[in-house]
């Protein structure tokens, strides 16, 4: 069974728990990541303060690997202590981030040859496999797996050109834009490049990419969120949920609109927002009449279980994803799910969720005042979403499917 190098690049995401995954599977690994918590949390603080990131210790020590103790972990700190310093320049000087994050993830690239030594495999993800680190392992005879989970830049730019444009905004998720350039360089160099959704493969494809090449591994979900959700009664109001960044690409402005709609019908209803406030922003401020929506920034999981719960639908409207980790769990807890099939979640329409066309508010605003009044055709919807997750796309599942991958490539 040949050895793997995971390199995780800049940020956790979810890679330590693709680590643990394939690490309980028995297969043999080793990390190499950017900054791991191992003390000097004063020291991190105050380098976070003067970068504008209050309580960073805190948030860093949220990598912790754990389960991963016997297994190898490399830690690229100086190589993500300029990558922060990067990001905080292109907020406050002229360098943009485009070009920022082509020199962070460059870097994080070259500082991780030396950790490359004797495994069969080499899987990156994406943007951070320049400065030589894939050239340095196929040198060292390693096979070369790139990780990649968004839509290719050439579909969303199709899709979401127009969406950012229409509020005065830069769109940069294009194929011309240097760090796409830098993404794609990664994924035109893999042996094999693992997508995390059947969506993503077809944008790939879509984009001329060899199809022998690419390997479809969803991202599991952890058992504690599965079939949170037992009662589907509705009280007072409706009560909606969107959890992650509320940003356009995610459907804010159609989610909103959608709204708009309802409280013009005197429907009532409660949106909850779990997550930070991204550009989303641009299209909350047309709609400052809107009533009874309630932000909160990230929670504990605990907390985030308990906003599951609660709601009685959860809505996604996005116009372009790899795999929504959020609706995944929401359909893991049970929660029906309306969004879109660009959402990469495994949603058949009317059987285990609800699927609208992107960028219609309308339809929208119709499914979630028809979910909204049958509590039975939610108990349906919620009850498959559960079992379809449970039975098909835990971590084991996703493990499995990675190590097909890889015995594609050696046998």
């Amino acid at each position: 069974m040949n050895k793997v190098t995971l390199s995780t690049g800049i940020g956790k995401l979810h890679f330590f728990d693709s680590a643990l995954a394939l690490h309980q599977a028995g297969y043999p690994i080793e990390v190499i990541t950017g900054w791991r918590p191992e003390g000097r949390e004063r020291l991190v603080n105050l380098i976070g303060k003067l970068l504008g990131q209050n309580n960073l210790a805190k948030r860093l020590a949220a990598r912790r690997p754990i389960g991963l103790d016997s297994v190898p972990v490399y830690s690229c700190s100086l190589a993500e202590g300029f990558a922060v310093l990067l990001n905080f320049l292109s907020k406050y000087s002229n360098l943009n981030a485009s070009r920022a994050g082509t020199l962070a993830c460059t870097q994080f690239g070259r500082a991780s040859k030396k950790f490359l030594h004797n495994s069969g495999i080499f899987h990156v993800r994406s943007s951070v496999g320049q400065g030589g680190a894939i050239a340095t392992a196929r040198d060292r005879g390693m096979k070369i797996v790139v990780d990649h989970s968004i839509a290719h830049p050439a579909a969303m730019k199709a899709i979401l050109q127009s969406e950012f444009h229409r509020f005065g905004l830069a769109f940069n998720l294009q194929p011309e834009n240097e760090f796409w350039q830098l993404i794609l360089r990664d994924c035109a160099d893999a042996d094999l490049l693992i997508v995390n959704s059947d969506y993503v493969r077809d944008t790939f494809i879509a984009a001329n990419y060899p199809s022998e090449k690419i390997h479809v591994a969803y991202l599991g979900v952890k058992d504690d969120f599965f079939s949170l959700k037992q009662n589907y009664q509705c009280k007072d109001e409706i009560r909606l949920l969107f959890t992650g960044h509320f940003d356009l690409r995610k459907g804010a402005r159609v989610l909103l609109e959608a709204l708009e709609i309802l409280q013009q019908q005197q429907i009532n209803y409660r949106l909850d927002v779990v997550g930070f406030m991204a550009s989303g922003e641009y299209a909350l401020r047309e709609h400052r009449n809107l009533q009874n929506i309630h932000f909160h920034s990230y929670v504990p999981q605990e907390e985030l279980k308990q906003f599951f719960i609660q709601a009685d639908i959860f809505v996604f409207p996005t116009f372009a994803e790899g795999s929504s980790r959020s609706a995944m769990e929401a359909m893991a807890a049970g929660l029906p799910v309306i969004t879109t099939k660009n959402c990469g979640v495994p949603i058949e329409h009317m059987q285990n969720g609800w699927c609208v066309p992107i960028g219609d508010s309308e339809n929208l605003a119709a499914a979630i005042q028809q979910l909204g009044t049958d509590e039975n055709l939610r108990r349906k919807l919620g009850t498959h979403a559960a079992q379809t997750i449970a039975n098909n796309y835990t971590w084991e599942h996703y493990a499995q499917s990675v190590i097909r991958g890889y015995q594609k490539l050696v046998g």
